[in-house]
């Protein structure tokens, strides 16, 4: 979220306004929506269990998602509904971002599925995952048996 590096990424009070110099927003990004992010992403890491880490971020209003490993849940909020003070902006969906790392020519292999609930999001991310496995090593296997024939 900030950095000692970049005292301009460093949100401010002021008022009812929680902004850094360089969000642009200037007196937009508003200590409401910091803490409902804050309190949202906290609860978010204790649905998922153990060893989800939580992340708060500022850009033009403040956001926020859980990782844990190179698995990340994002949240599709739907900002044209009323902020409500305790739960912040309704959540319109989940998405699990898997990213393993792996590089193939120049691509990045990502698996990301979206739900109504971030278990049935990770759920779907994590069959997508083994079924692009398991067609990888089928594919292999094939290969194998033709190089072998």
């Amino acid at each position: 979220m900030t950095t000692a590096r970049d005292p301009g990424r460093v949100p401010v009070r002021n008022g009812p306004y929680y902004c850094s110099p360089r969000c642009g927003g200037g007196k937009f990004c508003r200590h409401e929506w910091y803490e409902a992010a804050k309190r949202n992403a906290e609860a978010l890491a204790s649905r998922m269990g153990d060893g989800w880490k939580v992340e708060v971020w500022e850009n033009l209003g403040w956001h926020y998602l859980v990782q844990k490993g190179c698995v990340t849940i994002h949240i599709n909020e739907d900002r044209n509904q009323p902020f409500d003070r305790k739960n912040g902006y309704p959540v319109r969906s989940y998405s699990a971002w898997i990213q393993p790392g792996v590089v193939i020519s120049d691509h990045v292999l990502q698996i990301i599925e979206s739900a109504q609930t971030p278990e049935d999001a990770l759920g779907f991310a994590v069959q997508a995952a083994r079924t692009a496995m398991s067609r990888m090593g089928e594919a292999l296997a094939t290969l194998h048996e033709v190089a072998d024939g």
